[in-house]
């Protein structure tokens, strides 16, 4: 269940160009889909170990979950360069309020 999770917010802070920290940060970012995809059916559980080259089907997965929450569709977050300073920054504010999102709106639905 998402609330007992590493709290997103905290991705914000996330360094750019530190190895640990993208290491920690696919580590628990991994575990949020995981249980955001069980608990609604449907969600397909992926793993993004590659989403600094590869933003597509992690931005493919946040359209599903939020359809499957009834929600609307969240940023297009393929836009992002992870690879330049800016774009880490700006996707690691704009991912970590979506995941708030997602963990409010489960909360919501009782999950």
């Amino acid at each position: 269940m998402p609330a007992r999770l590493i709290p997103p917010e905290l991705w914000q802070g996330l360094p750019f160009g530190h190895p640990e920290a993208l290491l920690d940060f696919l580590g628990t970012h991994n575990d949020w889909h995981r249980a955001l995809a069980t608990a609604f059916s449907g969600v397909p559980d992926r793993r993004f170990d590659d989403l600094v080259g590869n933003l597509d089907p992690h931005n493919e997965h946040h359209q599903v979950l939020a359809k499957a929450m009834s929600l609307s569709a969240p940023d297009d977050f393929s836009r992002y360069d992870l690879s330049q300073r800016q774009g880490w920054v700006l996707f690691q504010q704009i991912h970590a309020l979506e995941h708030v999102r997602l963990r409010q709106q489960q909360i919501a639905l009782g999950g």
